[in-house]
């Protein structure tokens, strides 16, 4: 391969790598947006209107999974493909995230460790760390 080729290929090689690292850092900053959100509208519920602790959890889960689907759609992979097939794929993922953050949450609930509102917001925060 001639020296011009070379430099092509390792150029192209920096752009796809480039390209990748930046759908990461979206999917990242949109997970992190999402986790906030979920931990702000839980703790909010509860605080504020003294919605029980799982319903709570539920609906802030839920408004949650909308930011995330929104923004990991239209901003990190840039609305690939039919968006009711994307959302029931994102769903059933999402949905068995949401399983292990309730049994989590209900976890530290049993075991009194934690204020029920403290308690949803560590829930939230842990299960996107695992």
């Amino acid at each position: 391969m001639n020296r011009i080729g070379a430099n092509a290929n390792a150029q192209g090689a920096i752009a796809v790598l480039w390209r990748e690292t930046l759908v990461a850092a979206r999917f990242g900053l949109v997970g992190l947006v999402a986790t906030t959100v979920h931990m702000t509208v839980v703790w909010r519920l509860i605080e504020a209107t003294q919605t029980p602790v799982l319903l709570a959890n539920l609906i802030a889960f839920l408004t949650a999974f909308g930011v995330s689907f929104a923004g990991n759609y239209f901003w990190t992979f840039r609305s690939p493909g039919n968006p009711i097939g994307a959302m029931k794929r994102f769903f059933l993922i999402s949905a068995s995230a949401f399983a292990a953050n309730t049994v989590l949450l209900a976890s530290l609930l049993a075991a009194g460790w934690l204020s029920p509102s403290l308690a949803a917001v560590a829930a939230a925060a842990a299960i996107p760390l695992m």
